[in-house]
């Protein structure tokens, strides 16, 4: 949308070199006529004071052809061709007319207070009634007009490379968030089909697990934006996780939840242990009847995730390290995440410090390297 650039600091910046650059190239013009018209004839035709006078009022009177150029962008090319010829008439009738007036108005006090009476001389204004200005008057007017659209373009053009930029910056952002972890889509199917079959035999009792549904939807689409979380808002989610998973179906592993020593300093990523949950449980059978312990605790600076149950000491840690979740996991927090699995107790332990940084766009950790539990 067109704004005038009074409306955009930036855009007046912009314009305001622009016009100080044509100021400039008006200055330069005037010298020229200066030097020409006093050096190749038989005598001096104008003087300093007339082309500072004319100097002014050419800078003065380019805003209204520019404010009519920038007006004219909103219609059609030949509209805007269409416009800026009618315009251009009018303003020939008040330059040669008002504007050669004042021109002259000025120029006589001005040279008797600045020049001797043998260096003033009558000045020659531009005139209607001289044919031989109109040519030049059109090419001035090309001239400003030009100027305009130059800038115009190349501002537009600016803009489009910023554009681009901030659209490679966002996509970027977005590929960086790939990296987030997000709700497996089983999970959806499956809580949608119990709620179903929860429906046909009792409504009121969907009460409660639709409650726990929307908490978990408001936490992914609101809270889990953000590169870290706090622990305890986590650990809060997957509570409500946790119940819905059990309360699904016959067919799908049982989980049981301890949460202990949290700190209000630790953060983590969001939804990192749903996907270490769904990782945990798309490789054990249902068939277990026990369920599985998980564990959630801070000591010694660090968030420990530990997950527990007899099955466990079937699982590797060179397994884990294959799958794409350990993969996600370094990619957040480098070389700074810890997995190990104590056969023994049949635990299954991913460890990391809180308080995490920013670093080049991902989420990295300023605490000292991880070593497995």
């Amino acid at each position: 949308m067109l704004q005038w650039p009074s409306a955009n600091t930036g855009v007046l910046q912009y314009w305001l070199r622009v016009y100080g650059w044509y100021a400039l190239a008006e200055a330069g013009i005037q010298l020229i006529f200066y030097f020409v018209l006093n050096h190749f004839g038989t005598q001096p035709i104008s003087n300093i004071p007339f082309h500072c006078i004319m100097w002014v009022a050419q800078c003065l009177m380019i805003f209204p052809i520019w404010y009519v150029a920038f007006v004219s962008l909103r219609v059609f090319v030949g509209w805007q061709v269409a416009i800026n010829t009618v315009f251009f008439v009018l303003y020939s009738f008040f330059w040669f007319g008002a504007v050669q007036a004042a021109i002259l108005f000025v120029y006589e006090p001005l040279q008797q207070w600045l020049l001797p009476p043998a260096k003033q001389l009558t000045a020659t204004v531009d005139s209607l009634e001289n044919i031989d200005f109109v040519p030049y008057q059109v090419l001035k007017h090309a001239f400003r007009l030009g100027w305009f659209y130059l800038a115009y373009f190349h501002f537009s053009f600016q803009k489009e490379e910023a554009q681009k930029l901030e659209l490679a910056t966002a996509n970027k952002a977005l590929q960086l968030n790939l990296l987030k972890w997000q709700l497996n889509a089983t999970f959806y199917d499956k809580t949608l089909n119990y709620l179903q079959t929860l429906a046909l035999k009792n409504v009121k009792a969907c009460t409660t697990p639709i409650l726990q549904l929307s908490k978990l939807m408001e936490y992914v689409i609101y809270d889990a934006r953000a590169k870290s979380v706090s622990l305890i808002r986590e650990a809060d989610f997957i509570r409500h996780y946790i119940d819905l998973i059990n309360q699904q179906s016959d067919k799908v592993v049982k989980w049981k939840l301890e949460v202990s020593d949290l700190s209000d300093k630790a953060t983590i990523a969001p939804l990192l242990i749903a996907e270490i949950i769904d990782y945990i449980g798309a490789i054990l059978s249902t068939e277990n009847e026990e369920a599985i312990c998980l564990k959630i605790y801070c000591v010694s600076g660090s968030i420990v995730i530990a997950v527990n149950q007899p099955t466990l000491k079937t699982i590797q840690v060179d397994l884990f390290a294959k799958e794409r979740l350990y993969s996600k996991l370094k990619k957040m927090y480098a070389d700074r995440c810890g997995v190990s699995h104590d056969k023994l107790t049949a635990t299954f332990f991913v460890r990391f410090p809180f308080q995490p940084v920013e670093h080049d766009g991902i989420v990295s950790l300023n605490s000292e390297k991880q070593i497995l539990v």
